[in-house]
């Protein structure tokens, strides 16, 4: 099954209340809807925090098969993509797969762990995380090698 045509929604949405960190004011947030439509029909849809440019997605994922998701991963990658936006692509090409093997993803990717999930919000980048640890009195030093093995 080949990939015959992507499309892409970029957004932006105001935050009800805005915030601020030590580097900006978050006044805004966008990102991207992103549809894929194959030669079989099918159509995947994801969303990621930006959409890739429309030179990557020509070279890197329009014509390829869409179960190479790590061929399209690393080729978006590799042409300076934001992994953000490479995420709302993954999505989508699992929402096709999903649907074309007519099983959950969970079960693509080895299963269900937990029949619930705690919610997740995040408001700036695990960098601000580290920047933030590192110069707080009450919290130790952070590394990013530390964090990892968390």
């Amino acid at each position: 099954m080949k990939i015959v045509d992507v499309k892409t929604y970029p957004t932006v949405y105001p935050v009800k209340q805005p915030f601020s960190n030590g580097m900006r004011t978050t006044r805004q947030r966008p990102f991207g809807i992103v549809e894929i439509i194959t030669d079989a029909g099918i159509t995947g849809w994801g969303e990621g925090t930006g959409v890739a440019p429309r030179a990557a997605i020509q070279s890197q994922v329009i014509g390829r098969d869409l179960f190479h998701t790590e061929v399209i991963w690393d080729g978006l990658a590799y042409m300076g993509v934001d992994a953000g936006a490479i995420s709302g692509i993954d999505i989508a090409l699992w929402d096709i797969m999903g649907q074309a093997l007519k099983l959950p993803i969970h079960t693509l990717l080895g299963g269900a762990f937990r029949s619930e999930v705690q919610a997740y919000a995040r408001g700036f980048s695990a960098a601000m995380c580290l920047i933030t640890r590192r110069h707080s009195r009450r919290t130790p030093r952070v590394t990013p090698t530390r964090a990892l093995r968390r």
